[in-house]
This record gives C-alpha cells, sequence and structure tokens, in this order.
C-alpha cells in the first residue's frame, strides 16, 4: 500500500500489504517540521518565506501592511519592520502616494492596476495573476 503525505501529496513510502494498490495517508517529514513551527507560535513573516514569489500582506479596510516575504523585502530593498502599518502604495513607494490625500485618495489611485488587482481579490476571493502593470516611483 502506497503511504501519500496528506498535506503535500508527495509519496513517503509503502506500508503492508506491499500488494495493495489503495493509498494510505500519513504526514512527511517536511510537513511535519512545518507544522510544528507553526504550532510553537511561527512569526507570520517566517511562514511567509515557504512562498518563492514576492508576498506582502495587508489588513482589510484601509489595506495597512501586516507582514511580507524575504523575497518581497529583497525586491523592495525595505527591511521588513519598516513596512507594518503602511498603506500598500506606501510600502511599494508610490509617487502618488506622498501627493496630497496621500495614499488611496490621489486622482492616479481608482486607476490604479495594482490597487485594483488588490481589490478584485478580495472581492472574488480569486488571485489576480498575470496583471500588467508598472508602479511610478522616485528611483
Amino acid at each position: 500500500m502506497k503511504q501519500v503525505c496528506s498535506y503535500c501529496k508527495t509519496t513517503i513510502g509503502s506500508v503492508p500489504p506491499h500488494d495493495d494498490p489503495t493509498e494510505s495517508h500519513g504526514m512527511c517529514q517536511a510537513c511535519f517540521d512545518h507544522f510544528d513551527r507553526m504550532f510553537d507560535g511561527i512569526d507570520l513573516n517566517e511562514y511567509l518565506d515557504v512562498f518563492d514569489e514576492p508576498v506582502l500582506v495587508v489588513e482589510g479596510g484601509e489595506g495597512r501592511a501586516v507582514a511580507m516575504n524575504a523575497p518581497m523585502a529583497d525586491a523592495l530593498g525595505t527591511p521588513r519592520h519598516a513596512v507594518k502599518g503602511l498603506l500598500g502604495g506606501e510600502v511599494m513607494e508610490c509617487v502618488y502616494s506622498r501627493a496630497p490625500g496621500g495614499c488611496g485618495h490621489t486622482e492616479h489611485c481608482p486607476t490604479c492596476t495594482i490597487r485594483n488587482a488588490v481589490e478584485r481579490t478580495v472581492a472574488e476571493g480569486r488571485p489576480q495573476r498575470h496583471v500588467r502593470c508598472y508602479l511610478d516611483r522616485d528611483d
């Protein structure tokens, strides 16, 4: 009987009877280690580091930054602790976030592709993928 991890679906090995084609489920060591850290109170930033792509977590409402993973910190060139509580445009250093009214309240914000993609993700519960956009920054 083939033994498969219930979480990541990798094959762990086999258990008797070995000629049985059905699957048995368990947990692989990598998933065990991951959940063991989570149960001990893993930091959200550390949890996000399992993703290779840049990830920024924002809270609902105003969209203030809660946490980000290492690839996002590297992409922004900003330490993780420096963005907590900032609005999305402030985190990404959008030039318009410093305009009168601030992030989310300028004439450019309603047509911001990044802002609209985030809002659609929240509203529809589905990620927005391969959305072409650009960001006006001072640099």
